[in-house]
C-alpha cells in the first residue's frame, strides 16, 4: 500500500483516508493533516499528522511542518 499516489488519496472519502492514516500510510497522514489544517481549530491535529508522515521521510509533510513553524503556528 506504500505506493499509493496522492491522486488516489484525494479520491478517498474521509473515513477511508483516516483509516489509512491511522494504519501508517505517510501520504494519507499528510493529506489528512492538510484537511485538518483547513479547519478553524485544526492546526494542532494537522501538526500531529504531519509529524507522523515526516517521521517516515515524507517531504511534503516536512515542508508543511517548516511552514507552520515559520508562521509561528508550530
Amino acid at each position: 500500500m506504500d505506493d499509493v499516489s496522492l491522486e488516489e488519496v484525494c479520491d478517498w472519502d474521509f473515513e477511508t483516508l483516516r483509516h489509512h492514516a491511522e494504519a501508517g500510510l505517510a501520504v494519507a497522514q499528510h493529506h489528512l493533516g492538510c484537511l485538518c489544517d483547513l479547519q478553524p481549530d485544526g492546526a494542532e491535529e494537522a501538526v500531529c499528522w504531519w509529524q507522523k508522515a515526516a517521521a517516515q521521510g515524507y517531504a511534503a509533510a516536512m515542508n508543511d511542518l517548516g511552514a507552520n513553524c515559520e508562521e509561528g503556528r508550530g
